[in-house]
């Protein structure tokens, strides 16, 4: 198991992907719904489609994985673990709603990932001020 922080890089993810048999994303999403909200979409409801763009550095999950799915390397199982953004642009500071629910974000990913037979050990919040968000896990362990 493998735990990186996909950012911004894109396409660059894509030989990860092809090594996985299950890959769990998580990340800020546009459900249309109240800031805050936290959701689990899995398999073929997440969407996959190649979007219009400015730059390539406006690569999203769904470009990544309509990709992964041309290239036959999508892993067998999927799921996504978001958050409703308040707003959807570029910045590095968690809104106030966002760090209220970040706990609602790790108790789902934890959940999911109990699911397909891993337990973490101490997940927690480290920092959730403006400046600086951050979560620790202390390990985890396979079933």
């Amino acid at each position: 198991m493998s735990f990186i922080d996909g950012g911004t890089i894109g396409l660059d993810l894509l030989p990860f992907i092809e090594e996985s048999e299950r890959l769990l994303m998580i990340d800020a999403v546009d459900f249309k719904a109240q800031p805050g909200t936290v959701k689990v979409i899995e398999g073929k409801n997440i969407p996959a489609f190649l979007d219009s763009k400015l730059s390539v550095h406006q690569i999203g999950l769904p470009d990544l994985l309509f990709s992964a799915g041309l290239m036959g390397i999508t892993p067998p199982e999927l799921c996504l673990v978001g958050i409703q953004p308040d707003k959807l642009e570029v910045g590095l500071q968690l809104s106030e709603k966002l760090r209220k629910n970040l706990q609602m974000l790790i108790d789902a990913t934890l959940e999911k990932l109990s699911e397909w037979g891993v337990e973490i050990n101490d997940a927690v919040v480290v920092s959730s001020s403006p400046e600086n968000s951050r979560v620790e896990v202390g390990g985890y362990v396979r079933k």
